[in-house]
């Protein structure tokens, strides 16, 4: 297998990358055994962006999402000296490939860091996963999907692991048993990053302030396992769905404690697909 170079942001080195190439490899082969789209109207748009929180929604069989933020940043704070961090271009890939399962397909674009220890730039690590849907809404249970997957070491040095660390959330909803205007989503799980573990947890409530704009607010947080330390912190923002099949968002927030992100703000599009126009999520049951 062939192998694409970067260079390295600290040394300007010029390292292997084939994991790269495995990951487009693997997007093609994807798309190529995707079944047939679905006939008839879709329902409208609905995203799981880049917050702590996912939609326990799955797409159709054939439909494919593409969520892409155009500009995320962030300020810290440490030992009275400030450092910033930009995101160019993270996006998430969503396809729908059997009843209750999707495929999911995460990079998270491109970073430009600027702290005391210096400056770097360069790709993050990608994701692979899948999203299933283990129980359906009803009258007194919420709907809940399971999403479990992998990293894939692409990233630049500054912002890789080197290793193929797994994560998984439950991802419950009860907004079926809320009035109609009103949603509630959330999340719980674990990631490991070398020999670490967190506990993640995260819970989001919105508002539909008009048939088109929808405001919400999250609380979010992670827990190392082996030492016990805590970091959280909180959102709000904005989704407008332009048209049924194309939705802006904002969203800011902050830290609650010492221990997470300071400030940090996004804006983020969703776009149609390139193969069939059309970017939908299935539809929760009655």
């Amino acid at each position: 297998m062939g192998c694409v170079t970067v260079k390295d942001p600290k040394t300007h080195k010029i390292k292997s990358q084939p994991n790269l190439i495995f990951f487009q490899v693997l997007l093609v082969l994807i798309l190529v055994a995707m079944p047939p789209a679905a006939q008839g109207e879709p329902p409208p748009i609905s995203t799981d962006r880049i917050l702590q929180t996912n939609s326990p929604d799955i797409l159709q069989p054939g439909y494919h999402q593409l969520e892409t933020g155009f500009y995320s940043y962030e300020t810290d704070r440490e030992n009275n000296i400030k450092s910033k961090h930009t995101l160019l271009n993270n996006n998430l890939y969503r396809i729908g490939f059997r009843e209750k399962m999707e495929l999911r397909l995460a990079l998270y674009g491109y970073n430009i860091q600027h702290a005391a220890s210096g400056d770097d730039t360069g790709l993050s690590d990608a994701e692979i996963s899948t999203k299933i849907l283990l129980f359906d809404s009803s009258a007194n249970r919420p709907k809940t999907t399971l999403n479990a997957g992998f990293t894939v070491p692409i990233g630049n040095d500054a912002f890789t692991s080197d290793k193929v660390d797994p994560f998984f959330s439950f991802i419950p909803s009860f907004s079926n048993l809320l009035p109609d205007s009103i949603y509630n989503d959330n999340s719980l799980g674990v990631s490991w990053n070398d020999s670490n573990a967190d506990f993640k947890y995260a819970t989001l409530w919105g508002h539909n302030l008009s048939e088109s704009v929808i405001f919400y607010a999250e609380f979010f947080g992670a827990m190392a396992i082996d030492s016990g330390s805590n970091s959280y912190g909180f959102d709000w923002g904005l989704t407008w769905a332009i048209k049924n099949n194309v939705q802006l968002d904002f969203f800011a927030g902050n830290s609650l404690n010492d221990s997470a992100t300071d400030f940090f703000i996004c804006l983020l599009y969703t776009s149609p697909s390139p193969r069939d126009g059309l970017l939908y999520r299935m539809p929760s049951s009655a």
